[in-house]
């Protein structure tokens, strides 16, 4: 049996070294060109077929020596527009640009988990494959990737991936049963009135008063955890008029809504528009909402997670795997392949105090050995039929 966690260690460095050459050369979704070429370079020394999918995502194709299933892993690869601040020696070269979310320890692992696996391919039963895709933090790589039909046409029947996770220790992956990132829509709203000055309101109609109470309202959808479920409807944005003393003829506010459960968003987007109506006519203002719904959210596929759960103690142990209570209401593109496919979806500690996205969040490299380590080995488990 393959000693997944010493082999990791083994890789540790180059690891750790690939991951800062990413990291100083953070790219946009889409526009990962640099970041595909390394990623295909270090697949092609580790004798693993490439095929390029959409203009910069890549999969591996890794074919063991015995019958087998067809599993898949995925890593994200795109930076974020956001200015470094960690002042690392291996900080963003490109200003504005920066990778904050834990895609580059996503690459550089799942390279890791690559040249495990395929170290011992012989002994592997069936393909594994490693998927790169691009734009996750735009709008949505994944789903693009599956409407080319590539991975049907690979024979792939399982699909897992993995996040890293400030919040949790290093050496520690956190499973979720069910329900575990929150599907999202987006929402745009232009309310028009009649502009006057400030000091003759009744000669206008006032925007920003109604715009006000319309957020206000928005606030009022949000529900707290209730039988695992919960919906966060928050207003980011918001910009009327330029000086104090005149009344705006036009403001606008854009949110976001994240729920647990599909039928919690459909609910909560009729909710939105009854009530920005009712305000609306109340104030005699003219209100456009434009809402559209993003990412379905993660809803992990029970036996899968027993099986990352089961893989996972037997490397790290039982008190290094932990059962997390409560799913995230942040989203992640990676509901679309479990919307088709079997899998599950994972976090990496990493113990940074920083947040994700935050300019100064900074993983804890030690982080990689673990994570390729589960990676490799739960892919195997999963080609063996352990999920079954």
């Amino acid at each position: 049996m393959i000693d997944f966690l010493q082999k990791a260690w083994d890789l540790q460095q180059d690891m750790a070294a690939f991951r800062e050459d990413i990291h100083a050369h953070p790219e946009i979704g889409n526009q990962e060109r640099r970041t595909a070429d390394k990623i295909r370079n270090a697949l092609n020394a580790l004798d693993i077929e490439v095929i390029p999918v959409l203009d910069t995502g890549t999969i591996g194709v890794l074919q063991g020596g015995e019958p087998g299933g067809a599993v898949a892993f995925r890593s994200d690869i795109d930076a974020l527009p956001i200015q470094e601040e960690t002042g690392l020696p291996y900080a963003s070269c490109r200003p504005g640009l920066m990778h904050a979310c834990g895609h580059d320890m996503h690459i550089a692992s799942l390279l890791g988990a690559a040249s495990i696996l395929a170290a011992g391919r012989n002994r592997l039963k069936g393909r594994a494959f490693f998927i790169f895709q691009p734009d996750e933090e735009g709008d949505g790589g994944a789903q693009r990737i599956l409407d080319t039909g590539v991975l049907d046409q690979l024979g792939v029947t399982a699909v897992y991936g993995a996040h890293v996770e400030p919040t949790l220790p290093v050496g520690t992956i956190g499973v979720r049963y069910g329900s575990f990132y929150a599907n999202a829509c987006v929402f745009d709203v232009v309310i028009k009135g009649r502009g006057c000055h400030a000091a003759e309101p009744e000669k206008g109609i006032d925007v920003v008063f109604a715009a006000a109470q319309m957020v206000e309202s928005l606030k009022e959808l949000n529900t707290d955890w209730i039988d695992g479920q919960r919906c966060v409807c928050s207003v980011g944005s918001f910009h009327a008029g330029t000086v104090r003393n005149i009344l705006p003829e036009e403001a606008e506010f854009h949110g976001i809504l994240r729920c647990t459960t599909k039928a919690m968003r459909e609910d909560k987007m009729i909710k939105i528009r009854e009530r920005l109506t009712a305000i609306a006519d109340k104030n005699k203002v003219r209100a456009e909402l434009t809402i559209r719904r993003g990412y379905p959210g993660i809803v992990n596929h029970d036996k899968d997670v027993r099986l990352v759960e089961k893989t996972a103690v037997g490397l790290l142990g039982k008190d290094h795997v932990i059962e997390e209570a409560a799913g995230t209401m942040t989203t992640e593109d990676f509901g679309f392949y479990l919307e088709k496919y079997q899998g599950a979806y994972y976090h990496v500690g990493i113990s940074s105090p920083y947040p994700l996205h935050s300019p100064h969040m900074v993983p804890d490299e030690k982080a990689l050995t673990y994570a390729a380590a589960v990676h490799a080995a739960v892919m195997e488990a999963a080609l063996e039929g352990d999920n079954q």
